[in-house]
């Protein structure tokens, strides 16, 4: 059966719509552009299955276009040294510019842009920025932003293992990295940063001419002001909304530095509102990421999502924020949370509503000079369902205000009270639900030194108020691990049979990986990875053996570039896939050896849906497996192809 997704559907029908047209290639080329090469004449001469390769750290100075490609076949730009770059669905990092080319702007205008008819382009290791000093608009344009029909736009294309900064070294900054206005669009596993100003919004990612679908994964995003956005501007194609946008297991972050009240402060006041804001979208999922620092720095509160449509004073009148859904994310170090925006100042038309947030972690609210309220509703929003999430305000955990909103339904969660549920003009609580919340409710919460009187009436039902967090039952509240104890009398309460609150594992600094020395625990067989003897020597290899407590069961997770090496507290070497850096085939052993910084030593880690975790070699992206699926002491440990089994899931517990 084929699994097509809202996004899938449009992609395929729109090639379906294409196919009388496509010519195949009679043959692919390999083009190698040394460093001073002549780069546009070798993408002006590229057909459908060419692959360019680009020396690795040459720099390419100019404004480079993508030619048109009709044939329905790829063309792959990419650098020299892949092989010394992660793996196929491994994020890259700064540290590794040495092994890609550059293509670099001497200006202010876009180093590539993508115009209509360059279609199926991969674009691969490659560097993007602006000279010293240079101060850029869009670094990178996905299409002009003035087509005036969806078929004038280019369509399927590929941004992979790519870092898009704008000039740090000279401090230029730059407004946006991608201008995002075309079709059938993937960026992943690339690194965004730079895209700072004092004065004006900048983005790492922007898109408001293009329909989608769009696929935003595995990328680290950072940007002054709306590290992502859709919207915002007047499309040149009428009607336009950019719709099925896939966005998930990236990392938003806003380095402190960019905050004056910071201690490491850098003495550039950043212009700075929130990480994503959507003012014309729909049909958004946003999964698995995680969100860190977010600063009041501009004339906003601090929002980390805001969802706010706009019609631009009554020039897209059609405009909307619709079908989104938020869940499974951790939003931290964060001066407030969520708005909800029916219309903004000045605008009348548009629609929002139909929002989902579950499974979401906010913790550490109210810091960077927000007063770290939750959600925000405002000016006639219709639907937002709040099932299963988890967070610590520290001011108003609803707030309204303006034109009443409706049907918003809150379920399953646990909230610290902060300053509980208001509404301008209205008493707290039942009032102002009453008034503000025509059809919604508030119905079997948690709500943390919350007062009973104000949760009661008719809008809410079956909610409890514990004096203090310690009365919730979490496995490790100052740890913020917010999981339930096997002793909360909250657990399996919630109206479908699980706990209350997210499910979503929490660990400070980051969503995937563990801090200190933990134990990790295999999902199907509940026995602990066991380095094999309690040895101590090189070579040993890794067994999953009855949780002891012993130090050969201890391990530790050490940033890296790339990912991470592994530590075994007993010997103090590092996992090892056996067989070295070419060893990416299933079936090679993990086990311990001195670290040597090959990309066969070096493992991310992903969440999955069910709060587990999967364990990936860099060079191999494939899963710590447990051979023939076995709940056996003994059972080895070795790599092999990701599948879902809850034999390559995981749980880390941490220990001393």
């Amino acid at each position: 059966m084929l699994n097509l997704t809202p996004a899938r559907v449009l992609r395929a029908g729109f090639l379906c719509a294409l196919s009388a047209l496509t010519v195949m290639p009679s043959s692919a080329a390999s083009r190698f552009v040394a460093a001073g090469g002549d780069l546009q004449s070798a993408l002006d001469q590229a057909t459908g299955g060419d692959t360019i390769t680009l020396a690795a750290n040459a720099k390419f100075t100019g404004h480079f276009t993508l030619a048109v490609n009709n044939s329905g076949q790829w063309i792959t730009i990419q650098s020299s040294a892949m092989s010394n770059l992660p793996g196929a669905g491994q994020r890259v990092s700064p540290a590794q510019a040495q092994y890609m080319p550059k293509i670099v702007t001497p200006d202010e205008n876009s180093t590539l842009v993508i115009p209509s008819g360059a279609n199926f382009y991969r674009i691969q290791g490659v560097e993007f920025t602006a000279a010293s000093g240079v101060y850029v608009q869009d670094l990178i344009r996905a299409g002009t932003s003035y087509e005036t029909s969806v078929s004038q736009l280019a369509h399927d294309i590929d941004f992979d293992r790519d870092y898009i900064h704008g000039d740090i070294v000279g401090g230029g900054g730059g407004k946006r990295g991608i201008a995002l206005n075309d079709i059938a669009t993937t960026i992943e596993n690339s690194y965004f940063e730079g895209f700072i100003s004092d004065w004006q919004d900048t983005q790492a990612i922007a898109g408001w001419n293009g329909p989608g679908p769009f696929t935003i994964q595995n990328n680290h995003l950072e940007a002054g002001t709306e590290i992502l956005a859709f919207g915002g501007a007047v499309p040149a194609i009428n009607g336009l909304v950019p719709s099925n946008i896939l966005v998930q297991n990236n990392e938003f972050y806003k380095p402190t530095r960019y905050y004056t009240g910071s201690p490491d402060y850098a003495g550039f006041r950043v212009w700075a509102k929130n990480h994503i804001e959507l003012k014309n979208a729909q049909n958004v999922l946003i999964q698995n990421n995680t969100f860190t620092n977010n600063f009041v720095q501009a004339d906003q509160r601090g929002f980390v999502l805001v969802l706010n449509v706009r019609d631009e004073y009554g020039q897209v009148p059609w405009a909307t924020v619709s079908n989104v859904t938020v869940k499974n994310n951790l939003l931290q170090h964060i001066a407030a949370g969520v708005l909800f925006l029916g219309h903004d100042d000045g605008d009348n038309g548009g629609t929002a509503g139909n929002f989902h947030l579950s499974n979401n972690v906010y913790e550490d609210m109210g810091v960077y000079g927000g007063d770290g309220r939750l959600y925000q509703i405002l000016n006639g929003v219709n639907g937002i369902t709040i099932d299963h999430e988890t967070a610590f305000p520290t001011c108003w955990l609803m707030v309204f205000d303006f034109m009443p909103s409706s049907n918003i339904k809150v379920t399953n969660s646990i909230f610290a009270n902060g300053w509980g549920i208001a509404g301008d003009g209205t008493l707290q609580g039942n009032p102002t639900l009453a008034y503000y919340d025509q059809g919604g409710s508030f119905v079997n919460n948690v709500v943390i030194s919350g007062d009973a009187t104000q949760y009661a009436g008719s809008y809410f039902a079956n909610n409890a108020f514990p004096g203090s967090a310690t009365g919730v039952g979490f496995v490790n509240y100052n740890g913020n691990n917010f999981l339930l104890a096997a002793n909360s009398s909250f657990k399996g309460k919630a109206t479908d049979g699980l706990d209350l609150g997210s499910n979503l594992q929490s660990m400070t600094g980051t969503l995937t990986t563990p801090t200190g020395w933990v134990k990790v625990v295999s999902k199907n067989s509940g026995k602990c990875l066991d380095i094999t003897g309690i040895s101590t020597a090189p070579g040993a290899p890794l067994q999953q053996w009855t949780c002891t407590g012993g130090d050969n069961q201890k391990f530790q997770f050490t940033p890296v570039p790339g990912g991470y090496k592994v530590t075994a507290k007993n010997s103090g070497l590092q996992l090892d896939v056996w067989g070295g850096p070419n060893a990416t085939q299933d079936g090679p052993a993990i086990k311990q050896w001195p670290y040597w910084g090959g990309a066969n030593e070096i493992f991310q880690v992903s969440q999955e849906m069910d709060g587990y975790y999967t364990i990936h070699p860099a060079d191999s992206g494939k899963c710590f497996d447990v051979s023939g699926i076995s709940k056996n002491d003994g059972a080895p440990v070795a790599q092999w192809t990701c599948w879902g089994g809850d034999n390559q899931k995981w749980s880390f517990i941490p220990v001393q």
